[in-house]
């Protein structure tokens, strides 16, 4: 019984060290291999560099604007936390709406004219009141209303061509304070563009000559 146990011990040792042996040159196999991928990878990236700085040579004149600074201006929050930029825009928006809502007045008014006319002939003429000469003399007087409302819508376009001129006016008084403000933050910041936006638009403004590719857009196009 002893024996049979001593030689399952000594059985179940060899079949340990066997495994041990075949499991040993594995792991060294699989480390190498890792090393092997480790220098293929090396290799690649350091080819990769070298097509890359090879390419940049092209554009010689431009390395100084590989990193540029990019500042970013949202103009309707500038105003609308600005008060004395605000103050303009409120006053001209104020008369803006008036304008708006006294020329929709006009067209209202005529519209609800004529819809009563159109009642009132529809109505005489199921009651039999309605002959040729008074249908003819009430579509005059409707032309007519329709020409003064006419009339009345063009004499606002004077007004309405003013505060465009005013909005004119005050967009360049604001663009200048922004611009004096933002000269004033660039000594510091030294960005090379700033990106505005302004309503639903956005401008890029450069403010560093290094950036500027003009030149070099017209050399390879003239040399095509």
């Amino acid at each position: 019984m002893k024996n049979n146990i001593a030689l399952g011990i000594l059985g179940t040792a060899v079949l340990i060290l066997y495994i041990l042996q075949f499991k040993s040159p594995v792991s060294t196999t699989s480390a190498d291999a890792d090393k092997v991928e480790i220098a293929d990878s090396t290799s690649i990236d350091s080819s990769a560099s070298i097509v890359t700085l090879s390419d940049s040579t092209f554009l010689d004149s431009l390395k100084e604007a590989d990193y540029s600074r990019i500042g970013f201006i949202n103009m309707f929050k500038v105003v609308d936390q600005c008060p004395m930029l605000k103050k303009d825009i409120q006053v001209l928006e104020k008369k803006q709406i008036n304008l708006q809502r006294k020329e929709a007045q006009i067209y209202k008014d005529f519209e609800a004219y004529r819809q009563k006319k159109e009642r009132d002939l529809k109505l005489m003429q199921e009651q039999g009141l309605l002959d040729q000469m008074t249908y003819q003399m009430e579509l005059k007087q409707m032309g007519e209303k329709q020409a003064e409302a006419e009339q009345k819508v063009l004499a606002l376009k004077p007004k309405a061509e003013e505060l465009q001129k005013s909005q004119m006016t005050i967009t360049q008084k604001r663009n200048d304070i922004v611009q004096k403000a933002l000269d004033k933050i660039n000594e510091k910041l030294q960005l090379d563009f700033v990106l505005v936006q302004d309503g639903m638009n956005t401008s890029v403004f450069p403010l560093n000559a290094k950036n500027d590719i003009t030149d070099q857009i017209i050399l390879v196009v003239n040399n095509k």
